[in-house]
């Protein structure tokens, strides 16, 4: 069944993203990281996975962030990613 097995992954590595994204958001905007790689006690469950976090200036502003985070995990033969992606401005959520 791998396609059950590819479904399971895809959704582990969202929810291990989506948890990185909210501890981000619950982050001040003047304590975010740089970025780089992360950990996750949740990538035990993916075989060989790791995070990356890169965390960007938008559209040339320095009051709104973007915040990437991408899973990386290995599936039978091949690599496998899911990224997902946010902006966060220094007023907080949803601010313009």
């Amino acid at each position: 069944l791998p396609l059950t097995k590819h479904a399971r992954n895809q959704n582990l590595a969202y929810h291990l993203a989506a948890k990185k994204i909210e501890e981000l958001r619950n982050t001040s905007f003047s304590s975010l990281p740089p970025g780089g790689s992360f950990t996750d006690p949740g990538f035990s469950d993916l075989a060989s996975a790791s995070g990356s976090l890169t965390i960007a200036n938008y559209s040339g502003s320095s009051s709104i962030k973007q915040l990437t985070v991408t899973i990386s995990w290995s599936e039978g033969n091949s690599s496998k990613n899911l990224t997902l992606e946010t902006l966060m401005s220094d007023k907080g959520l949803n601010q313009p």
